[in-house]
């Protein structure tokens, strides 16, 4: 399991302080990010305040310290982003649409592609996310993090994923092969009910089948670390568990995910 598909959207909201904040809504956003620089447009910006027009442009730049968003109204920067996010490779995203905040959080869109640094590109089609709770935090992107925790549900239809995608290396195990004939998920479906997670996605490589995950999610505020636990992952009937994690390990060593079995530990305290 991938987390930073949970958090590729942050990227588009560069902010110094998300302190205070009420709302963030987006409409219509399209672009194109390849480090260090991206544009697009969208149709609505509203940060508390609304911003509306046929259509807006906007520049994003990658700096030393974060992310730089310029507007045709303002600057907006986002200083010490979490390492994962700061070293993203590539974003693609096809008329997302945005509500974040007052309990109810909604994202989707056509279309939605991510690189990390060294990786090939995720795309996601028709990705919807919806979370709903009463978290309450100091930072606004934490707050919408607990609140997503409390009761989600994200899905796409269709994941399409690099040769280079961790889960490959499973599947070549479970198959015996070398070479795989799809890189694709159908049906992914992720939910969190109070913490308790859900994972699914269906597989078509030489049979198919489906890939289950269920487990636990918590988050540390005041270490800022999102912490999972892996009670059991199944490969059709087959419990894979253990496999499952020896791959996370080995793609994320070294990085600011921390594998101890049956626990996954994401860092997101800004250095």
């Amino acid at each position: 399991m991938d987390m930073r598909f949970f958090i590729l959207f942050i990227l588009i909201f560069p902010l110094t302080s998300f302190a205070g904040l009420n709302e963030i809504r987006v409409k219509n956003l399209s672009g194109d990010y390849s480090a260090p620089m991206g544009s697009g447009t969208f149709e609505k910006f509203s940060v508390d305040l609304s911003f509306l027009s046929p259509k807006y442009p906007f520049e994003i730049s990658r700096t030393d310290t974060g992310y730089l968003l310029s507007t045709p109204m303002a600057d907006i920067q986002w200083t010490k982003p979490p390492k994962f996010i700061h070293e993203s490779h590539g974003l693609m995203v096809r008329g997302l649409d945005l509500k974040l905040g007052r309990g109810e959080h909604e994202v989707k869109a056509p279309f939605v592609s991510y690189a990390y640094q060294g990786a090939g590109a995720v795309g996601l089609d028709h990705p919807h996310l919806r979370c709903k709770g009463s978290y309450k935090n100091a930072d606004f992107l934490y707050e919408v993090l607990g609140d997503c925790l409390n009761e989600m549900i994200f899905t796409s239809p269709k994941v399409q994923v690099p040769d280079d995608f961790f889960l490959h290396d499973l599947f070549r195990k479970i198959h015996g092969v070398e070479s795989l004939p799809e890189s694709r998920f159908d049906d992914f479906l992720l939910t969190s009910r109070e913490g308790d997670f859900y994972l699914y996605f269906l597989t078509r490589y030489y049979v198919r089948a489906g890939l289950r995950a269920w487990g636990k999610m918590s988050f540390d505020e005041k270490e800022e670390v999102l912490t999972i636990k892996i009670n059991l992952v199944k490969f059709g009937i087959f419990p894979v568990t253990g496999v499952v994690m020896d791959e996370i390990k080995k793609k994320f060593e070294g990085t600011d995910v921390i594998v101890e079995p049956p626990y996954i530990r994401v860092k997101l305290k800004s250095e």
